[in-house]
């Protein structure tokens, strides 16, 4: 195995035990090379998600079994311009766009909220013109709940069609194939052996041929020319030999053989999924602090964010309900169609300070809860959007009581405050401050 820089790491004789520890060892970054072959035996990954990603184009990017993993890739791969497609219910689960309004849908909205009306009195300090512009520019903040994408409503449907997705699965198996396999054989026996170099006791035998004249003795070499010939050509000069003591070696003998082998083997297929666009419908309650310590920016900045919620949904199907607290919980303000949420957008810009100056959240998304779950369908998901200033602190116990396991809660928290406690127990959660907003103090513009 090889790490992802091309290091040795280690090796296996078997490729399950190989394709394991290149998981674990390398993250799955490595390669692993068969030495016998030479070949790159690093495994392709499975492509046997739940949820597949698809790109601009498209084309299947990757699949996942967890809905998060497949969310972050979305993003990260895709730059949020691809899909989601959910191959066992057959729908499309790609969160919604963050900018969640157009520009048709923001004057569309601002109209039916009354942008056009001079600032009147208020003892919250209600801005027409400050909530229009705020408006604009909350449509482009990353506010969680226009990212959520699990709200099954009676929204308008796009006609199914079908998706090719592409599936890959990857085996290991096991094959026999014939190897040359090495045996150990008899060892040759130890002895002394003749060596071209000297020795410390040399050997006088018999020159057995021409290239030996080198090393034949100098009194032998000093003898008459006719003789020496006559000595060189019968091979009569004597030269100096040199021996030395080895131990017995091992030999090893190969033979062809049938060995078992594992290698990764590749199935691919195409399924052919159906694929319904997502219900953009909604089905929320949005609970709104009307305190004294939400005076000026704050609700400005609360009632802009409830605008922006509902203005991408005011000629579908969804339901909202809209409830004012502070020490007491307000009338609830329902709106199932589209005259009622342009009135309940009216609504919303004539803001009053008449519930008294404290903030029962509590008893707030309690109410709340319970009437989104009175008013849930089959497939709704019921959920509760709290804008507050943050001045109240929860318990998970009281959370939970509140909204129970089948109500989603957001929170957002304005005007700079911030609330651990419904932090840590809200679905979503959100701080959306006057820097971010652009505006300075008493409601004006900077």
């Amino acid at each position: 195995m090889r790490a992802k820089n091309g290091r040795s790491i280690g090796g296996t004789n078997s490729l399950a035990d190989a394709h394991r520890r290149w998981q674990s060892e390398t993250e799955s970054q490595g390669r692993i090379i068969d030495n016998w072959t030479g070949h790159d035996v690093t495994p392709e990954p499975d492509d046997n998600g739940r949820f597949v990603l698809l790109d601009k184009a498209n084309q299947q990017v990757a699949s996942f079994d967890e809905l998060t993993t497949a969310r972050e890739a979305w993003q990260d791969v895709t730059d949020g311009t691809g899909k989601i497609i959910d191959t066992l219910t057959g729908r499309d689960v790609t969160p919604d766009r963050k900018n969640v309004l157009s520009s048709r849908q923001i004057n569309d909205v601002l109209s039916a909220a009354g942008k056009d009306r001079r600032r009147s009195y208020s003892s919250l300090d209600v801005d027409a013109d400050l909530v229009a512009r705020l408006v604009r520019v909350i449509n482009g903040l990353p506010v969680p709940i226009f990212d959520v994408s699990n709200i099954v409503g009676k929204g308008h449907k796009l006609p199914t069609k079908t998706v090719p997705i592409k599936r890959r699965e990857v085996k290991i198996v096991t094959k026999k194939k014939m190897v040359w396999v090495e045996h150990p054989g008899p060892p040759q026996p130890s002895g002394s052996v003749e060596v071209p170099y000297p020795t410390d006791d040399p050997e006088l035998v018999r020159m057995r041929r021409l290239g030996d004249i080198k090393r034949v003795t100098r009194s032998q070499l000093g003898q008459p020319g006719a003789l020496l010939r006559r000595a060189i050509a019968r091979r009569e000069l004597l030269v100096r030999t040199y021996h030395e003591e080895v131990a017995e070696t091992p030999t090893v003998s190969k033979r062809r053989e049938w060995q078992e082998y594992e290698e990764p083997e590749v199935h691919e297929w195409t399924e052919n999924v159906e694929v319904a666009e997502e219900p953009k419908a909604q089905l929320v309650e949005i609970v709104i602090d009307v305190s004294g310590s939400m005076r000026g920016n704050s609700i400005n900045m609360a009632i802009a964010l409830a605008l922006t919620v509902i203005g991408g949904h005011l000629d579908d199907d969804s339901r909202y309900v809209y409830r004012p607290f502070a020490s007491e919980v307000g009338h609830a303000v329902r709106a199932n169609d589209s005259r009622q949420k342009r009135r309940l957008a009216a609504a919303l810009m004539s803001q009053d300070n008449s519930l008294g100056s404290g903030t029962e959240i509590l008893d707030a998304i309690t109410q709340a809860a319970s009437d989104v779950r009175a008013m849930a369908r089959t497939d709704d998901q019921p959920q509760v959007l709290l804008i507050t200033d943050g001045q109240d602190t929860l318990t998970a116990a009281d959370v939970y009581s509140a909204v129970g396991r089948d109500v989603i809660l957001h929170t957002v928290v304005v005007g700079g405050s911030s609330n651990a406690s419904l932090q840590s127990h809200s679905s979503t959660y959100y701080e959306l401050t006057e820097q971010a907003c652009g505006i300075g103090y008493q409601g004006y513009r900077t």
